[in-house]
């Protein structure tokens, strides 16, 4: 007679010793040193995007065809401009790789989106020709 079969419980590789803080911190540094490989350095990259943001923002502001962020906060089509500009930034920092190319594309297209959509709502002309 065979016993009946029971489910393996899934395991995390967690030991009891270690939380899941130090195995996601461990995670985090050992990916990091892979993407300062590929990307260059963080706190030059993240400075470069934020000098980048700053004058689309300006740009935004004074050219007036693209909304500044409502009311100080970062809606959907600045968080995925801000994105595209940090994909700018490590094809200028890092070494090239299609990763960079690909997501530029889709977070442009999503601004995009996020962008049409809010000129049909606050420009209903624009929008009927949009």
């Amino acid at each position: 007679m065979s016993k009946p079969r029971t489910k393996k419980k899934k395991t995390t590789g967690i030991t009891p010793q270690r939380s899941i803080r130090q195995d996601l911190l461990t995670s985090a540094a050992q990916i990091s040193d892979v993407r300062q490989q590929t990307h260059g350095s963080f706190s030059f990259n993240v400075g470069i995007t934020g000098k980048l943001y700053k004058v689309f923002q300006e740009a935004c502001i004074d050219g007036g065809t693209i909304p500044d962020a409502l009311d100080g906060q970062l809606d959907g089509f600045h968080a995925c401009m801000f994105m595209v500009l940090n994909k700018i930034s490590r094809m200028a920092c890092g070494e090239p790789n299609d990763d960079d190319f690909v997501d530029g594309c889709n977070y442009l297209a999503q601004a995009g989106e996020e962008l049409l959509e809010w000129w049909k709502v606050n420009s209903p002309n624009l929008g009927e020709e949009l």
